[in-house]
């Protein structure tokens, strides 16, 4: 007699399990890094249409009032109105929030804790702020307008043996309006009591598009999203808290928005790994992105030397390079 029960179905043997899950894990890790890079590519498109937008702000600024904004003063806020300019001691990033449609009726307050999306990169981090010493909100920023600086230069025109962070210590008489205060797009607005005129877009005679404007400025990975400023840790070189190299995007002539054009961009790495640490340089592998003078966009290879991305940065030095080969 035959039986009445139903017929064995096949099933997969252990080996066979295996077999599968090992092809799936391959095929997985081969789709990985091409997923990873489609996302870089996005945000690093996204970076660079910020600084198109950070880049078109400063041309509305320009076209408007006829010069160019400032970059401030060593940190402070003068006035929580930003046509206070060209005095005005806070910087370009706040002396543009008008053009990128942001408020201009501020306190101190919502000025230092203002997030302002077109001043992040997404390949670091999501707008964010960080507590300074007395715990006050304070918006950051991953971008940066470079101060000129040749250290081959005579005293009083930007030129010292001390490096890019002697920028304001010139002994030969630093209280003057040094020519190398205005030879980057944007000129200190003065110290103390003096105001320095800005600059205007007739003084850029290397040529818009050959002048670079900002671009993204280095940050140690283990400070994208930092703790409270007085909380950091001293850097393991230096024994002292480098916090002022992210103060928030309202400062003027410091570290926090302005880098230095002696040395060109650094791929962004632990600060220990680096002598300096004043550098333009960013979270994506290939290079760094950056605005000109014209307002256009482009990346820059982190292959770029020193002596080039200097020219690129000064407005009048009688050079224009072909950035198109950058």
């Amino acid at each position: 007699m035959k039986s009445s029960g139903s017929p064995s179905k096949p099933a997969f043997t252990l080996v066979e399990l295996l077999v599968v899950i090992a092809i799936v894990g391959i095929l997985i890790a081969l789709l990985l890094p091409a997923v990873q890079a489609s996302r870089e590519t996005a945000r690093r498109s996204q970076c660079l249409n910020n600084l198109r937008q950070v880049g078109l702000a400063v041309l509305n600024h320009e076209g408007a009032k006829r010069h160019f904004p400032s970059a401030g003063n060593r940190g402070t806020l003068s006035d929580s109105d930003p046509a206070a300019a060209p005095f005005q001691q806070a910087g370009v990033f706040f002396q543009i929030l008008p053009y990128l449609e942001q408020s201009t009726d501020y306190s101190d307050a919502d000025v230092q804790g203002l997030t302002v999306p077109q001043y992040y990169c997404p390949s670091r981090r999501s707008p964010i702020a960080r507590p300074d010493v007395a715990g006050t909100p304070t918006g950051l920023n991953d971008y940066a307008v470079p101060l000129w600086k040749d250290k081959a230069a005579g005293k009083g025109f930007g030129g010292n043996d001390a490096g890019c962070w002697n920028i304001w210590g010139d002994k030969a008489g630093d209280d003057l309006n040094h020519p190398f205060y205005r030879n980057a797009v944007f000129a200190r607005s003065g110290k103390r009591q003096t105001a320095f005129p800005p600059n205007r877009m007739a003084r850029v005679t290397d040529g818009v598009s050959h002048v670079l404007m900002v671009s993204e400025k280095f940050v140690d990975p283990a400070l994208y999203h930092p703790v409270k400023m007085d909380d950091e840790p001293p850097h393991p070189t230096w024994g002292v808290p480098l916090y002022f190299t992210d103060m928030g995007y309202y400062s003027g002539f410091f570290w926090s928005t302005c880098r230095c054009s002696m040395y060109g961009p650094v791929p962004d790495q632990p600060l220990d790994k680096l002598a300096y640490w004043l550098m333009f340089g960013s979270a994506h592998p290939e290079g760094v992105n950056a605005v000109f003078a014209d307002g256009s966009g482009r990346s820059l290879s982190y292959d770029i030397s020193n002596s080039v991305f200097q020219v690129l940065c000064r407005i009048d030095d009688g050079e224009q390079i072909d950035v198109t080969a950058l």
